[in-house]
């Protein structure tokens, strides 16, 4: 109740007073005339008189403007998109990436404006999006309500959740999300002006089917617990691949040096195809040969008298009936039908 034509006397300028210990709520505000000026400092009277004193009481809801404040981040989403190693993830999403199921939170508190004094029982809102490799926008998922306790303070806590991307080149790949934190106003207050956003990343389930303890997005064989790698992608693991750089070879049976499917004989160590065979042939036909004159003039000097045998001609014996056991292996194993169409 305030009648004066001072300026100075508007209660206004002193701010809204409590009402029942609240600052906000419904008030009364009463408009009156008084021709008299029965008042000190009232208006003064009306000098034609035709006027009696009135007033009027008016219904005005006061809601106090309020702000949102951040207390505790809930993201690390890097702004500036760096990624030094160029392998396609931000450097602050291979740092700070979490994993499903993974415990998110945060705190925001909400004040009267001006005044910092805490809103107490409120509900903040935290909104949930998504980002779509696909559809390039955001995607909404859902929202969570949580009310400010007795400082002003609403609490966020939520479990990380892995949503498989639509667009990844058949790869798994990280879910980029953006929490929203807003104060969508009440009976009694103000929306707050503007929000309070983050982003995080949850990256891609771990999994080893094999538990050989190599992810399967970076196995070559997922199910296969003693491979892991295929260096020439033929196909066959290196553990098992006798060749792990050639992609034309995967074994070699006799372990000649040479794989299974360069060589003409896959089970026989001392040959690996046929001109090894025809080269050997012909050494030990001329070794055979030089052998027998070497002999055969060995024996004439022996019938010479007092003259003894030479431990030479005892090596070289040795060494023609080395030959001789190594060709009929040889023969043993070669094919005569391949011979006989061999160019």
């Amino acid at each position: 109740e305030w009648f004066s034509g001072d300026a100075y006397q508007n209660p206004t300028l002193r701010g809204v007073e409590t009402t029942g210990g609240k600052l906000e709520g419904l008030r009364t505000i009463r408009l009156a005339y008084e021709p008299q000026g029965g008042i000190t400092s009232g208006c003064e009277a009306d000098s034609s008189g035709n006027l009696s004193s009135s007033y009027n009481d008016i219904e005005v809801l006061v809601r106090s403007r309020t702000q949102l404040q951040l207390r505790q981040k809930w993201g690390y989403f890097d702004a500036d998109r760096v990624d030094a190693d160029g392998d396609g993830l931000h450097d602050s999403v291979e740092e700070y990436g979490i994993l499903d199921g993974e415990a998110v939170t945060g705190e925001v508190v909400l004040l009267r404006d001006r005044l910092d004094l805490a809103v107490v029982d409120e509900n903040i809102m935290f909104k949930f999006d998504y980002y779509s490799e696909s559809e390039e926008s955001w995607i909404f998922d859902h929202e969570e309500l949580n009310s400010t306790n007795f400082q002003g303070i609403a609490n966020l806590n939520w479990s990380a959740k892995y949503i498989s991307n639509d667009d990844c080149s058949g790869n798994s790949c990280h879910v980029k999300w953006r929490i929203t934190a807003l104060y969508p106003g009440s009976e009694h207050f103000s929306p707050a002006l503007g929000n309070i956003t983050f982003e995080l990343v949850v990256l891609p389930p771990i999994v080893d089917s094999d538990e050989d303890g190599v992810e399967d997005d970076e196995d070559a064989f997922p199910n296969d617990p003693s491979e892991t790698h295929d260096d020439d992608g033929d196909g066959v693991g290196n553990n098992t691949d006798a060749f792990p750089k050639d992609p034309d070879e995967q074994y070699d049976d006799d372990g000649d040096g040479v794989g299974n499917n360069a060589d003409d004989f896959p089970d026989n160590k001392y040959a690996s195809n046929w001109t090894t065979v025809y080269t050997a042939f012909g050494t030990l036909l001329v070794l055979l040969i030089l052998g027998g004159v070497m002999i055969s003039r060995m024996k004439k000097e022996n019938e010479l008298p007092n003259v003894p045998a030479s431990n030479e001609i005892q090596q070289l014996e040795k060494h023609i009936e080395e030959l001789e056991q190594r060709r009929s292996e040889i023969i043993a194993q070669q094919d005569p039908t391949e011979l006989m169409f061999e160019d």
